[in-house]
């Protein structure tokens, strides 16, 4: 794995970015760790009866029942969760906005043979 030293921690708690000399950046760290708030949010959980478990603590054994509807009745809930944002390929995204910064980045949000793929971290 390459590293690179690209700065030093320092006690200011801000993030001061330089480029030859000249500063181009100077955030506040709790911009950068709280600044967006943070989301509320509430659910519901109710039994559908469509899938049931058992255990049998005599016998150490478990039994799942399922319906007769088959693996088309999972498919409208699947497409739903594949589709919410923070689930969903950010590669609509990535690829509108410029995340090469002058075509530098070292790791590449997409990557893979075909550069489609999903990569943990952009470098």
């Amino acid at each position: 794995v390459e590293a690179s030293i690209i700065g030093t921690f320092t006690d200011n708690q801000r993030l001061v970015v330089s480029y030859q000399g000249t500063t181009v950046a100077d955030l506040d760290m709790h911009f950068l760790h709280d600044g967006r708030p943070g989301r509320t949010l509430e659910a519901v959980w109710t039994r559908t009866g469509w899938m049931a478990y058992t255990w049998d603590s005599s016998s150490h054994t478990s039994t799942y029942m399922h319906d007769d509807r088959g693996a088309t009745h999972y498919a409208p809930t699947l497409l739903a969760l594949l589709s919410h944002p923070t689930i969903a390929s950010k590669e609509a995204v990535i690829r509108r906005y410029d995340h090469e910064v002058q075509g530098a980045t070292v790791l590449k949000p997409l990557v893979g043979r075909a550069g489609n793929g999903p990569g943990d971290a952009a470098v």
